[in-house]
C-alpha cells in the first residue's frame, strides 16, 4: 500500500522537485530580500521626514475675515515649518469675508498666496 502512495505521489509531482527549480526559487527569494533590505533605508527616512508631496494637507478656511498678503504669507510660513503641512486646499466663505470672493482684489490676494506657495518649496 505505501509503495502505491509513494507512485502516486511521485507521478502527480508532490515530493519530486527538480534542482533547478528549487535554485530558482531560491535566487528570486534571495534578489527580493536584497531588494527590500536596500529600498528599506528611503522608506525608514520617508516616514520619519517625508517629503512634501507625502505630508497631510489640511483645508485652509479663509471665513468672515478680511484675508491680507501679511497674514497669508505668516500663515503659510507657519503650516509648512512648524505644523510640517504639504499644502493646503483654501476655501473661502462667509459674509464677513473680504476681499469679495472673485473679485479683482480677491484674485489678487489669492494669486500672491500661490505666488508664496512657489518660494516656500
Amino acid at each position: 500500500m505505501n509503495e502505491m502512495i509513494k507512485l502516486i505521489f511521485i507521478n502527480r509531482g508532490i515530493g519530486h522537485k527538480p534542482k533547478s527549480a528549487c535554485r530558482t526559487v531560491y535566487i528570486f527569494f534571495l534578489i527580493l530580500q536584497l531588494s527590500a533590505a536596500i529600498s528599506y533605508g528611503g522608506i525608514k527616512s520617508d516616514f520619519t521626514d517625508p517629503p512634501l508631496k507625502f505630508r497631510p494637507r489640511p483645508l485652509w478656511f479663509w471665513n468672515n475675515t478680511e484675508v491680507t498678503l501679511k497674514h497669508i504669507e505668516e500663515q503659510m510660513h507657519k503650516s509648512k515649518n512648524l505644523s510640517k503641512y504639504g499644502g493646503f486646499g483654501i476655501l473661502p466663505f462667509g459674509k464677513s469675508f473680504r476681499p469679495e470672493y472673485l473679485s479683482q482684489e480677491y484674485f489678487a490676494v489669492y494669486g500672491a498666496a500661490n505666488e508664496f506657495r512657489r518660494r516656500l518649496r
